[in-house]
């Protein structure tokens, strides 16, 4: 009879749990989490999944303790990482659901460059977000008629 796993953690490079919403990350770094699970018989696999896609389903079983590990490097985030889902599911039958955890990405983002337009500015709109001082603040300018 198979017993099902323990929920997943899900920590950081320096094995500090998270959850919820991670902020430490900038675009263009690399994300690295490690997803563990214990118990189970017999032992679970344990894969990562972005949203509905998997992207890492490689672990290791350290039979002394019980404990199932799956480390997950991805290279260069970019935007289309922000408040991505990344899940960490551990499986050992078919008849009960997996036991889930999940984190979202929060990202800082990289300067872009964007044209200088010539000419005197009539109007002008702030955009961004100043939370902590994390997000990227842009400016728009424009002539009275452009808008």
């Amino acid at each position: 009879m198979a017993v099902p796993p323990g929920k997943p953690e899900i920590k950081d490079n320096v094995g500090k749990n998270v959850q919820g919403v991670i902020r430490m990350y900038n675009e263009g770094d690399t994300l690295y989490l490690i997803c563990e699970s214990q118990g189970g018989k017999p032992p679970p696999s344990l894969t990562w999944w972005r949203g509905p896609s998997l992207i890492d389903d490689t672990y290791e079983v350290v039979t002394s303790s019980f404990l199932v590990r799956n480390e997950l490097q991805l290279e260069t985030l970019t935007r289309r990482d922000l408040m991505a889902e990344i899940t960490c599911q551990a499986s050992n039958n078919n008849v009960s659901a997996p036991a889930k955890s999940s984190v979202s990405l929060d990202l800082n983002f990289v300067f872009r460059e964007s044209p200088i337009i010539k000419g005197e500015a009539t109007h002008t709109h702030e955009t961004g977000s100043k939370r902590d001082g994390r997000k990227l603040i842009a400016k728009h300018f424009s002539k009275r008629d452009q808008l």
